[in-house]
């Protein structure tokens, strides 16, 4: 079977303070999640994931969070990131 996967390349726009805070808690409770197996204060969506893709865990490596589809808003922009 073969798997499509697609690369999004965004930004964070309008960010606010207690968004930041709650971006940086969230990304450091998974990377906690994810290296010392502790249980922290994250989205069950987040552990559920994390758990289903992420089933070997390198020293010192940065995983990404996930971000919900009902919490953000995609726009097609008239720009060029790469050529193919």
């Amino acid at each position: 079977m073969m798997r499509v996967r697609k690369t999004i390349k965004c930004k964070i726009t309008d960010l606010t303070e207690s968004k930041r805070k709650a971006l940086e808690r969230g990304y450091k409770n998974l990377q906690k999640y994810l290296h010392e197996n502790e249980d922290v204060d994250l989205y069950s969506a987040n552990k559920q994931q994390a758990d289903r893709y992420y089933e070997e865990i390198k020293v010192g490596k940065e995983y990404p969070i996930s971000v919900r589809k009902d919490l953000i808003d995609l726009k097609i922009m008239d720009n060029v990131v790469s050529k193919y």
